[in-house]
């Protein structure tokens, strides 16, 4: 693992509007893979079996057996499906036995009742719960097509219990299907168990998520990353990516083989050359625990730029990487601006946010192919399509992990080459495609 850090300019000035930028990458490096097995998985799928789901049931079971295939002998995998009950329709088992069990049991399986949402997560949760190990993931995988009506509702308790198993070692991940869940529980609850949060407006988009779910943990270099900052003048130091914070560090994503967690600190121009000028320095740590569950500890320290002369700071190229960062977080709170417009039936607002997104996107390849898809939307005056797009798209861009060598241009037949976790996608909750989506 590695710390590589990027200035957005290489110097520092008093007469410009720019902020001081850092790119901060954590990185796994090749040697942290060489020889290694994939990760090991305790797998629990958590089925929403509710009467809305009737029309995509088909389409779902498809897609959990095709998740089911997806894993080796070693792993273990129990699938839950819920309702206003809850039923262990196939016990926590090796893949190899819950391959054989997961036709006839999936014939149970019919839609019915209400969302006790909670409980069926709670139920995956407890049956991984006592099969933790330090060198195998054990992962939630919640699915559901509408709102949690029975049980505990509540998302901050919810995600209270979620945060507390995350913690012991039992993480969740959430899939949103259609356009009837509840995307701020579920993106909630995917943050607070440090796993991913993604939706398909069909069943069929969702092949896509479990395919990078899949990849992303047999693939799984580093979990448990955080970041500190030591000085004590780095607290001027601000964070555009609204990592959550504990104790100081700031929790990273986990990073698999190829990959690259970021964080962009940002500090006004100065308060940096005050630091520049007492010969500051500071140093970023990094914590985190390897796919064996060893702790690893690295810094790395930085030493502000020099002060410039206006030509000489005009002069410095800036960084490609960075900018592009920049734009993304951007563009993440324009989305989110966006969708509370949507939520207030003001279309106008809507618009207007577009079009600031359509400025940004001409610095950045990727947000200006995103905005066609938002613009149907809103054409069409479609608010819960519009809020599922704009808010997950959003949390993609603050916190998604990228591959240690992406592009710096975008293209959709080349994305569709990637892994699947480290995918740049056109619509977030619809399946890649290499022509337009």
């Amino acid at each position: 693992m590695r710390i590589v850090i990027n200035p957005l300019r290489a110097g520092l000035n008093s007469n410009t509007s720019e902020q001081f930028e850092l790119l901060v990458r954590v990185q796994a490096e090749p040697e942290d893979c060489q020889g290694r097995d994939e990760t090991g998985l305790n797998l629990a799928l958590v089925l929403d079996r509710s009467a809305s789901m009737r029309e995509c049931m088909h389409e779902a079971k498809a897609c959990v057996v095709r998740l089911f295939e997806g894993l080796d002998e070693k792993d273990k995998v129990t699938l839950v499906a819920y309702d206003d009950y809850i039923d262990t329709v196939v016990p926590l088992l090796s893949a190899a036995e819950a391959k054989q069990m997961i036709p006839t049991a999936l014939a149970t399986i019919d839609p019915r009742g209400c969302t006790n949402l909670h409980g069926g997560w709670l139920c995956g949760a407890e049956l991984l719960a006592g099969a933790i190990k330090e060198d195998a993931v054990s992962r939630v995988i919640l699915l559901s097509d509408g709102m949690a009506n029975r049980g505990l509702t509540k998302p901050e308790e919810i995600c209270a219990q979620v945060r507390g198993l995350a913690d012991a070692g039992v993480t969740t991940s959430t899939v949103g299907v259609g356009l009837h869940f509840n995307e701020e529980l579920m993106v909630a609850m995917a943050e607070a168990g440090k796993g991913g949060s993604h939706y398909g407006e069909r069943a069929e988009d969702i092949e896509e998520t479990f395919d990078a779910e899949l990849g992303m943990l047999k693939a799984l270099a580093f979990k448990d990353i955080q970041l500190s900052i030591i000085n004590p003048r780095s607290r001027e130091f601000k964070v555009a990516n609204e990592y959550s914070v504990r104790n100081g560090q700031y929790q990273l994503p986990s990073i698999a083989c190829g990959s690259e967690a970021w964080i962009l600190l940002k500090m006004p121009m100065e308060k940096a050359i005050a630091l520049a000028s007492s010969d500051e320095e500071f140093e970023i740590c990094i914590s985190a625990l390897d796919q064996h569950g060893n702790p690893v500890t690295i810094k790395e320290k930085y030493k502000f730029p020099s002060v410039v002369t206006d030509s000489d700071y005009k002069a410095l190229t800036k960084d490609t990487l960075t900018t592009n960062r920049s734009i993304e977080l951007r563009a993440a709170k324009i989305q989110m601006d966006a969708r509370l417009q949507a939520k207030r039936g003001n279309w106008d607002g809507v618009n207007t946010a577009l079009r600031k997104l359509e400025e940004l996107g001409e610095g950045n390849e990727w947000i200006k192919s995103s905005i066609a898809f938002l613009k149907r939307q809103a054409i069409e005056r479609n608010t819960e399509s519009f809020s599922k797009e704009s808010y997950h798209k959003s949390r993609v861009y603050r916190n998604r992990i990228s591959s240690v060598d992406e592009s710096n241009f975008f293209d959709i037949g080349e994305e569709a080459n990637e892994s699947a976790f480290l995918r740049r996608k056109m619509n977030q909750g619809r399946k890649t495609k290499r022509d337009n989506q």
